[in-house]
């Protein structure tokens, strides 16, 4: 098989996934959990679908950003959005199996945005009172199950493109080493990596 016959393949797939993942949010992403909240006035355990919800919604237009990327050859940049995908699906499936960890997961968020609350040195979470409330969670404590066999491989090849990391400057520079950015780099495997992760996030849902 070509590379252009495989790149069409794999574009083919990841134009299903927008076109299913649309429909699945049109239909069935609500909030449910905060709905309840407002006739009860409790927060309640259905807060986790809201935060599955957002997530997958949020992964959706992401992908479909991915796809636009891809389309002009920004492989870099798509390995970029690759990582927040990633960490979408990491955190949903973290909440789904410790629902304990909410208010790390929404609760503090939320209060963090409207500036209830603020972060300190070390991640520390204090609100407005100076009580310490929490503390911040980095990704890599997402990990559960088998993605901790890949999650440090896989995560560390991803995240030095998110940052100014001279030690990827190979994939700026043309076989004369002179900067460019006109270079494609590895078209195959970054459309692998994103239907890898998105195939993760959509499975975490249909089985939820």
């Amino acid at each position: 098989m070509s590379k252009d016959l495989y790149m069409k393949k794999l574009d083919k797939l990841i134009n299903k996934f927008i076109f299913r993942s649309r429909d699945f949010v049109d239909y069935a992403a609500h909030l449910y959990g905060y709905n309840e909240m407002l006739m009860t006035g409790e927060t309640n355990s259905k807060f986790t679908y809201d935060h599955e919800y957002f997530n997958f919604t949020k992964s959706t237009k992401t992908l479909i950003s991915i796809r636009e990327l891809l389309k002009m050859g920004h492989n870099e940049d798509a390995l970029i959005l690759i990582r927040s995908m990633f960490e979408n699906y990491l955190s949903s499936r973290y909440l789904n199996e410790n629902e304990e960890f909410i208010d790390q997961l929404i609760t503090f968020p939320l209060n963090l945005f409207f500036a209830e609350y603020n972060v300190r040195e070390e991640g520390e979470i204090f609100n407005r009172e100076g009580e310490k409330v929490g503390e911040l969670i980095n990704p890599s404590g997402f990990k559960t199950g088998k993605d901790k066999q890949y999650y440090y491989t896989f995560y560390g090849f991803l995240s030095p493109f998110a940052h100014s990391n001279f030690g990827i400057a190979n994939y700026y520079l043309d076989e004369h080493f002179r900067f460019t950015v006109e270079k494609v780099n590895y078209p195959i495997l970054v459309r692998f990596f994103t239907l890898f992760v998105f195939t993760k996030i959509f499975e975490h849902y249909c089985n939820h």
